[in-house]
């Protein structure tokens, strides 16, 4: 109810004596409501009156004056009770009344009134003025009023504004609204506008409008009106269906939203039930989206399926209820936890309690709509006398507030620990680790600042400052400025003005254009222009590049004549590609693919080259031409509905090949029989295809034999050997070589036969600079002395001896001057040359002398090889001197020549001079046959057309010696070398003098020629090299390719030879007379080699690092022959050469030999491509590139968090650049960044595994450029180690701080510069004192820094030590027990602290103080420095460093086995390790020396010694999982290995390993301490090859915790009673049977011996047990029991 007001008029009369003065009475008196009512009225009679009203005192009647009042009272009542209740309340009152004693109401009236309205008026009030000042007047008065103002009683002005001011001249007339105004739609669009509109108002219109209101506050959009939403259903009675299928129509067909009036429209229609009914049944369906509810299905019946309570279908038509409904939306799932708390008496209620959750199926269901979805104990709290200890399960936590309140029993983590010291009252128990929530979301803001300076000081200042400044900068919690630059210098004067944007800033194309560029523009940007822009933009940075789209387009022309075709096909010949169409859109390239031609007898469509009609096109309209690989050039018919011709596909991968070595063994009685297996074998043609896919490549006898009553034999046959196992075991019969042995005297039963020789150990040559100081020159020349006189090579150690010693750098200095000289054989450099300046001559920019010793490179070096300039063709001989009792050999060539001069000798005492044959150049060249003798020389008797040359080749000159096609027989040791090919071939001929002793020639290319029969034979042109012949050595040459012979001589003159006998007769030297042949020349400084590399998509198989190996010896070859036949015509090629092999897929690394430079164009790749698949490599054409191998930074060592910058030379490069690591591609990231030309990539902060090849690649003029490091010098994290926080007794001692760091680092303690290195580990040692008087209640901090200054700032750059003195204790029987040692310090009884490991090991020891009085280790983490340093180095592993980490990994097993077995810590260290290399198996497969490595390493870490560790890692929750991930470990490895055959048994008879492929059911006995067999039936009758891996451990069980499926995780009664196999096969295999040989019948248990019973086949599954894994028995069962178990 509205308030209502209430006037309560009051007649109120009062007497007065005259003598009474008048008291002021209220005009008006309000009555709360209250008051009226509670109070009560009290009446008084007047004092002439007594209670009966009589006048008692009229005499004095004429005393009182009388004075009436009337009196309003406004009461305001919102409620009619108010009034009612007042209404009551005067009528209980007679008048008059007596208020007091002279006071009396003789009336009241009560009328009811409604209050005044209030009204609100908006005046307009129309101003002239003839001035603009008079308007800006009226409006400071208007301001400076203060509102609101009162005119009179009840009207007062509330506020004054200025709306509108309108402006009018001869020109034009403005009506402009002052702010927060606005001119209605009707005047903006009656009088026109002169300003933007908003919202159909405007701000100015060009009249004075007459007839309307002036400018007008914007109108405030009322809420919008209240949208309800109605459902409708209509019920429609149709008697056909076609009625139905009309309305479906209908509502189909109609738009919506329909208005049906203003306010009210149909929003959508659908049909939702149909319900049809005849005599037989009646079905009510629902349409598409629309159900029956649940209701409805279970009250009518349903006629149909149903889902989720819901159906589609009933049997009736409902009365009461809703027709069909969009189906409900599911219920929404609520999810609770439930804490329950149990007490129990003993461990073993709990353990009870733990072993029913494991066991139960989880969800469980509790009833409809309420599941269990799992349990778990979650604390376990354990009290007794002494202590209360709440422990928490695996993957619970105590929050970190119970952590803090209850006090803390264990380590913590992230404030949450997992073990407190009371029972919390108050607060939930352990829960799972919190997840963090999300970080606050970070918004970044770029804000422009504006400075005005006058000088350009201020500038330079300002950019000074901003350089200064270390960003990003704090401004407040949750705000920083993370940079700073000065975008734009805008420069005016009276002639010009320039804004000029700083470096990385530009204009933008608008800005450029509006205000003119005073510099060059780039992209539409430029980085001047020649005004302040006024609108706020200034230089911003050059926006990214937009993203690029290719599409190929197929145009359809037809044309009536070939001539068309032929002129089309020119104008795009012709056509320079790119050609741009406009602006952002180019067409890259044109190409005519298909050509159809038809006529009356016959349409054939033709494919242009490089295309083909895929398969479909061609079975569907018929083949006119040859096809390849299901595609064709020419179908007989014009496709309608398929593409064009297109490019060749790339084909899928071929099928893998598999190559198996498979030994067979035959019984013969006698030698015939091996003879005539023999003669069969060299009499075969291999390859032998044996079936479709499979082929014998090769046949050999390896071993043969021989046994009779006296000795047994067995022999290899060449080329094969006894490895040195079979040698040591079974004796040798003959004479052995490195380890091997080609004779044994008993046939092995247990191992391989024969087998090749293994590869000889890599040869690896190191140069090494020492720097000496001596004081005086004799000290130099007795070094000299002393490397004169010594004998090289001297051997160091086996394995590693010093080839030569040399001076080559003496540095003299005194007051005057300083000069270092290079001696003999050495030069500077020239940039050493030029940076510090020549005392000498200099020759090819070398010297012998500068004037500084260089304390930055390398000293001096021998000269680098001169290019090879061929001068004119000639063959240079000298004379040959033999010493007198010469036995070594004499290389002798004959060389048939043409002669076209005289051969004259002229003999001078003992020298014959050479006779001068000059020839003419030939173009071809025949083979000579060359045998190498000793020889000893008589004295001349005839003239001898006799050459006597030393042909050496050597590695410090760009010498060759080369012949056409040359068989090589040396001697006195018989050995054939193949045949070399050569182009270009050269002979170089010095003078050689021979020593008294023999040397062996063991160069393949050096010839010697005894004297032969003369005949006709062509020479090849060649060109000598006038070099002095260095000592042979034994580096190959690369093959390379001579040419057919062409023509020959016109003219041949043979002379006859002299034959020089052998003689053992010693005579004095003589000199022979030399044939000097002149040849035409060929300049080898146009050969071209080019480095190339191509992928081939198969896992890389690590044999293919073994140069020696089967695989890389028949992959070289393929692979040459493919690259060959692909360049053969190409202009200038003349061979190829495969130099290696890496993964990455298989990268081949491989180099073109050619007489000009050879561009890798698309036909080039695809020949490539065709010519390796049809040898089954699978090959990306994208892939073939020329790579270089640069140093893409300076080689120096980089630490970890620092930035590495790697550099990509820019060379002849097209287009952009991009980035790989180990093959994979490099995009922006926190981690990597580039510069704008991605030239440069940084890695912000590395770390090891940052380790690896990087690549950059782009296009070239001349095809594809690979550049590429490999980056290995990142070093791993120091791992500082120092003591952990101590506390010490007050006492006289001293305390050694030791402070550890791996090999890469050094440290030193910042307190002392004293400190010194210790042992052999980079250690610094620092003694602290204590000191019962200076030292007692106080604390000393010690801090460990790295030397390297460059390495301050970083997070493992110093560690500190704080070590807390305690105040003295007085001893007294009642003093608490200490403890106190040199581990943990001094502590009491209770106390945990954390103690340090030994120096040589990384990590932290864990320590309780007991009552009596010793410190006990509860936890030991402390792992050898050298694994911790491995596990860091595994953590970067690829295929690369695969093989030699873990060779490095076993040495560092093998050299610290007692340590590791020792150490649990070390242990998990290492089973993580072996899991980092068995990541990297996945994508490589392992040769068997990898494979023997790792299972070693398996070896040491699963031994009897290490048993005890094992059950303490299997018993702790946290590491109870190692031993599945070593299992896991080894799984993966033996799956990864190659395909070769292996039979691999440890020295300690540990384990055995063994890898055979086989189409016959495979039967094999595993024997090590006992047996195993493996058994698998049916490989036979699938006819496939299988691959079986078979791995047997016997030492495995001191690892594999024997818990089963059914046991508890901790405990168990079973028993691991025999071998532990692990197989794996390369196809599925159904059943395998094993039988294993039982270790034992009983064991001992509590000093008792328990008969081992219920035998069981188990398998490991990983998953058991939270996938700590278990022994499952699901599927292998026992079928046999005796004295072995066999299980299927």
């Amino acid at each position: 109810m509205a308030p209502v007001t209430m006037i309560l008029r009051i007649i109120i009369i009062l007497y007065v004596t005259s003598s009474l003065k008048m008291q002021s009475l209220s005009h008006a008196q309000t009555v709360s409501e209250e008051m009226l009512g509670v109070n009560t009225w009290h009446t008084t009679l007047p004092p002439y009156m007594d209670e009966t009203g009589n006048n008692l005192k009229q005499e004095q009647q004429s005393n009182w004056k009388s004075f009436k009042f009337l009196i309003s009272i406004k009461i305001n009542a919102s409620r009619q009770m108010v009034q009612d209740r007042l209404r009551t309340l005067l009528k209980g009152y007679s008048f008059p009344y007596s208020v007091s004693q002279n006071v009396i109401i003789t009336n009241v009236n009560l009328n009811t009134t409604q209050p005044l309205k209030l009204f609100k008026y908006i005046t307009d009030i129309k101003i002239n003025a003839p001035r603009g000042a008079m308007i800006d007047q009226l409006r400071d008065l208007i301001h400076k009023q203060k509102y609101p103002v009162c005119i009179k009683k009840t009207l007062k002005i509330s506020a004054v504004n200025i709306t509108t001011v309108c402006v009018s001249n001869s020109n034009k007339s403005c009506c402009k609204c002052e702010n927060q105004y606005v001119w209605p739609s009707e005047q903006c669009s009656k009088h026109g506008v002169c300003g933007p509109n908003h919202n159909d108002t405007c701000r100015c219109i060009t009249s004075l409008p007459s007839d309307g209101p002036f400018c007008r506050r914007p109108p405030v959009f009322a809420a919008p009106l209240k949208s309800f939403k109605y459902n409708i259903d209509i019920k429609i009675n149709a008697s056909r269906d076609a009625v139905i299928e009309r309305l479906r129509a209908l509502i189909h067909g109609q738009k919506f939203p329909t208005c049906v009036k203003k306010g009210m429209k149909i929003s959508g229609a659908n049909i939702t039930t149909v319900c049809l009914s005849n005599v037989n049944k009646t079905q009510c369906k629902c349409e598409n989206q629309y159900v029956w509810s649940s209701e409805q299905c279970s009250k009518h019946g349903v006629c149909g399926p149903n889902h989720n309570d819901t159906c589609r279908c009933i049997t009736s038509l409902p009365t009461d209820g809703p027709f069909c409904r969009r189906p409900p939306a599911p219920l929404k799932s609520l999810k609770y936890t439930i804490d329950i708390k149990f007490n129990a008496s003993r461990d073993v209620v709990i353990e009870r309690l733990r072993a029913l959750i494991h066991g139960q199926k989880f969800p469980t269901c509790v009833k409809k709509g309420m599941k269990i979805s799992g349990a778990n104990i979650t604390t376990v709290c354990l009290s007794n006398v002494n202590k209360t200890q709440c422990k928490c399960e695996n993957q619970y936590v105590w929050s970190s507030e119970q952590c803090s309140k209850h006090r803390v029993c264990g380590p913590n983590h992230n404030d949450t620990c997992r073990c407190i010291a009371s029972l919390p009252t108050d607060g939930p128990f352990c829960r799972r680790p919190p997840v963090f929530a999300a970080p606050l979301k970070s918004f970044k803001y770029n804000i422009d600042i504006k400075i005005n300076a006058s000088r350009d000081a201020v500038i330079e200042h300002l950019r000074a400052l901003i350089h200064g400044q270390k960003f990003p900068t704090c401004v407040k919690k949750g705000m920083k400025i993370s940079g700073a630059n000065i975008t734009t210098v805008c420069l005016s004067n009276v002639n010009k003005t320039q804004c000029k944007c700083e470096n990385q800033y530009v204009w933008s194309s608008e800005q450029c254009s509006k205000h003119g560029v005073c510099g060059p523009n780039h992209n539409d940007t430029c980085r001047c222009i020649a005004s302040l822009p006024s609108d706020g933009a200034f230089c911003r940075r050059p926006p990214g590049l937009l993203k690029l789209f290719k599409y190929t387009i197929d145009v359809k022309i037809n044309a009536s004549s070939d001539a068309v075709i032929e002129c089309l096909r020119t104008l795009i010949h012709g056509q320079k590609f790119p050609t741009c169409v406009k602006k952002g859109i180019k067409i890259s390239g044109a190409n005519i693919t298909t050509v159809c031609l038809s006529n009356v007898n016959k349409t054939q469509c033709k494919c242009e080259n490089q295309y083909v009609w895929p398969s479909e096109q061609c079975t569907k309209h018929g083949v006119c031409g040859p096809n390849y690989n299901d595609t064709c050039r020419c179908i007989a018919s014009l496709p309608t509905d398929g593409p064009f011709c297109r490019r060749r596909p790339v084909f899928a991968a071929p099928l893998k090949s598999f190559k198996y070595t498979i030994d067979i063994k035959f019984n013969a009685s006698r030698d015939v029989v091996i003879e005539s297996l023999r003669a069969l074998i060299h009499g075969q043609k291999f390859p032998t295809c044996v079936q479709k896919g499979m082929k014998i490549s090769g046949t050999n006898i390896t071993t043969v034999c021989l046994s009779n009553v006296n000795k047994t034999q067995c022999k290899c046959e060449n080329q094969y050997v006894w490895p040195p196992e079979q040698c040591s075991k079974h004796g040798v019969c003959g004479p052995n070589h490195n380890d091997t042995c080609r004779c044994i005297p008993s046939l092995p039963t247990d191992g391989p036969f024969c087998q090749r020789p293994p590869a000889p150990l890599k040869l690896l040559k190191y140069t090494i600079n020492m720097k000496i100081n001596a004081s005086s020159d004799t000290v130099i020349e007795r070094l000299r002395a002393l490397i004169h006189g010594q004998k090289f090579p001297t051997c160091v150690k086996k394995g590693m001896k010093i080839s030569g010693v040399n001076i080559t750098t003496v540095c003299l200095s005194n007051v005057n001057k300083t000069q270092c000289k290079c001696e003999n054989q050495y030069v500077w450099s020239s940039e050493q040359c030029s940076k510090h300046g020549v005392c000498g001559p200099n020759h090819n920019d070398t010297c012998r002398c500068i004037t500084s010793l260089p304390s930055d490179g390398p000293f001096c070096r021998r000269p680098l090889e001169p290019p090879t300039t061929m001068a004119a063709p000639t063959i240079t001989a000298a004379t040959t001197t033999l010493a007198p009792t010469t036995t070594a050999e004499l290389t002798t060539t004959t060389l048939a020549t043409t002669t076209t001069a005289e051969l004259t000798t002229t003999t001078q005492a003992t020298t014959t001079a050479p006779p001068t044959t000059t020839l003419e150049p030939t173009a071809t060249a025949a083979p000579t046959t060359t045998t190498l003798a000793p020889t000893t020389m008589r004295a001349p008797t005839t003239t001898t057309a006799l050459t006597t040359a030393t042909l050496t080749p050597t590695t410090t000159t760009a010498l060759t010696t080369t012949l056409i096609p040359t068989t090589t027989t040396m001697a006195p040791t018989t050995t054939s070398v193949a045949p070399t090919t050569r182009l270009a071939p050269t002979i170089s001929v010095a003078p050689t003098t021979l020593a008294p002793t023999t040397t062996k020639a063991t160069t393949p290319t050096t010839t010697k020629a005894a004297p032969t029969t003369p005949t006709t034979t062509k020479a090849t042109p060649t060109t000598t090299l006038a070099t002095t012949t260095p000592k042979p050595t034994t580096k190959p040459k690369p093959p390379t390719t001579t040419p057919k012979p062409a023509t020959t001589p016109k003219t041949v003159t043979t002379r006859k030879p002299t034959t020089t006998p052998k003689t053992e007769t010693t005579r004095k030297p003589t000199t022979k007379p030399i044939t000097v042949t002149t040849l035409k020349p060929t300049t080898m400084s146009e050969l071209v080699n080019r480095e190339m590399s191509l992928a081939i998509d198969e896992t890389y198989d690590a044999s293919l690092n073994n140069r020696n190996s089967d695989k890389f010896k028949k992959y070289k070859a393929d692979i040459e022959e493919a690259i060959h036949n692909s360049y053969k015509n190409v202009k200038g090629f003349i061979s190829a050469t495969v130099t290696g092999f890496r993964p990455g897929s298989v990268i081949v690394e491989f180099f073109i030999k050619s007489s000009e430079e050879i561009k890798t164009s698309e036909e080039i790749s695809q020949a490539v491509y065709t010519n390796m698949i049809a040898l089954n490599f699978n090959v990306d054409p994208l892939s073939v590139a020329k790579t270089d191998k640069i140093d893409m930074r300076k080689r120096d060592t980089v630490f970890p968090e620092q930035k590495m910058t790697l550099s990509c030379p820019d060379i002849n490069r097209i287009g952009n650049i991009d980035w790989r690591f180990q093959g994979e591609k490099i995009q922006p990231s926190s981690l990597y960044s580039f510069t704008p030309d991605r030239l440069n990539l940084t890695v912000k902060s590395v770390n090891i595994s940052n380790n690896g090849r990087y690549e950059c690649l782009y296009n070239t003029s001349t095809g594809p450029q690979i550049v590429w490091d490999r980056i290995d010098y990142i070093k791993p994290y120091p791992s500082m180690q120092v003591p952990n926080n101590k506390a010490y007794k007050c006492e006289n001692r001293e305390v050694t701080l030791d402070c550890c760091v791996h090999s890469d680092y050094s440290v030193q303690w910042v307190q002392s510069i004293k400190s010194s290195k210790i042992d052999l580990l980079t250690c610094r040692t620092e003694q602290f004192k204590i000191t019962a008087e200076s030292s007692c209640a106080k604390t000393f901090i010690y801090t460990c820094k790295l030397d390297n200054e460059d390495l301050s700032g970083f997070s493992y750059s110093s560690k500190s030590v704080e070590l807390v003195v305690h105040k003295p204790i007085e001893q007294s029987p009642d003093s608490p027990v200490t403890c106190n040692n040199d581990i943990y310090g001094f502590g009491k009884v209770g106390d945990k602290v954390v103690g340090d490991c030994v120096k040589e090991k990384v990590g932290f020891r864990e320590g309780e103080c007991r009552s009596d009085g010793f410190w006990v280790t509860v936890k030991d983490t402390c792992v050898l420095r050298i694994i911790e340093q491995l596990q860091q180095e595994s953590q970067g592993l690829d295929a690369e460093t695969l093989t030699d980490f873990v060779d490095k990994l076993n040495n560092a097993t093998i050299n610290n086995e007692g340590e590791i077995v020792q150490s649990e810590a070390t242990v998990s260290a290492m089973v993580e390790i072996l899991n980092n290399i068995a990541d990297v198996t996945q994508t490589v497969m392992l040769d068997e020396v990898v494979i023997t490595n790792f299972l070693s390493i398996v070896d040491v870490i699963s031994s009897e010694t290490v048993k005890p560790v094992w059950e303490q890692l299997n018993s702790n929750g946290e590491s109870q999982g190692n031993s599945s991930q070593l299992l896991n470990a080894i799984e993966s490895v033996i799956k990864a290995t190659s395909n070769s055959n292996f039979n691999i048994t440890s020295p300690t008879n540990s384990f055995l390993f063994k890898k055979v492929t086989t189409s016959e059911d495979f039967n094999e006995v595993l024997k090590l301490n006992s047996t195993a067999a493996i058994n698998i039936p049916g490989i036979a009758s699938s006819h496939k090859n299988v691959t079986i891996t078979a791995v047997a451990f016997s030492s495995l069980g001191n690892v594999m915790s024997a818990r089963n499926r059914t046991d508890d995780l901790n405990t168990t009664e079973n028993v691991i009673n025999g071998l532990i196999v692990v197989v794996n096969t390369s196809i599925s295999i159904k059943n395998i049977q094993l039988n294993f040989e039982k270790l034992r019948d009983s064991v001992t248990l509590n000093n008792n011996s328990v008969n081992l019973w219920n035998p069981q086949c188990v398998f490991w599954e990983f998953n058991l047990f939270n996938r700590t894994g278990g022994w499952d028995s699901t599927g292998c069962e026992v079928i046999q029991v005796n004295g072995n178990v066999t299980s299927l």
